[in-house]
């Protein structure tokens, strides 16, 4: 049962945030309702494919926030959100991103502004590491590059400061971990998960309380 007490958040990401999930969900219990897209399962029965509660790329978070906001009854009052992993996906044959520093821009304008168009507060998490060697072994169909993992961060970072938007770097958190952190091309082992759950976990309640 929801405690109308407590901060209510909508927590959205990648597949990296539907791996954290269940650990983030258990931390905050007391803390914060937390609620995430629906479809757990269909996202971890192919974790690689945005579908279910892994959303993929900024046109795509978009889109379902244009959707969701639509409805009258959504209630959170804090939508906590990524992406960027999607959107830099390469194709090995022309070098194209799946979604371009323009669009990407342009994207994440357009969230901010729906966002607190619903008179709610959109928070901003740090797209997570990217190690190209690791990445092109296990998933050579696609490409991925720390470098742009870079320019994409910093391009969300200047917008967000500009707007005065929270940031969470799980970037930089995660980065400085030490030992295996992947379990494939870019997600991490189960360990790692939870750690970057009470990271945010953290970054969450220092927010609330200010």
């Amino acid at each position: 049962m929801k405690n109308e007490s407590l901060p209510s958040l909508f927590w959205l990401g990648d597949s990296i945030s539907v791996h954290y999930y269940p650990y983030l969900a258990r931390y905050l219990e007391g803390v914060a309702c937390l609620e995430v897209r629906s479809g757990y399962r269909e996202a971890v029965e192919n974790i690689n494919h945005p579908r279910g509660s892994n959303c993929g790329d900024s046109s795509m978070v978009l889109a379902f926030l244009e959707s969701l906001l639509a409805h009258p009854d959504f209630e959170p009052t804090w939508i906590v959100f990524n992406c960027g992993l999607h959107d830099i996906k390469t194709d090995p044959a022309t070098g194209q991103r799946q979604v371009d520093t323009v669009d990407y821009v342009s994207n994440l304008g357009k969230i901010i502004s729906l966002i607190r168009s619903h008179q709610k507060t959109p928070v901003w998490i740090t797209t997570t590491p990217v190690d190209d060697a690791r990445h092109h072994e296990h998933c050579p169909e696609v490409s991925r590059f720390q470098r742009d993992v870079d320019t994409y961060n910093a391009l969300a970072r200047d917008i967000m400061v500009e707007q005065g938007v929270p940031i969470f770097g799980l970037h930089d958190f995660t980065a400085r971990l030490e030992g295996e952190l992947y379990m494939d091309h870019v997600h991490y082992t189960d360990q790692v998960r939870q750690i970057q759950a009470a990271y945010l976990t953290g970054q969450m309640e220092r927010l609330l309380q200010n």
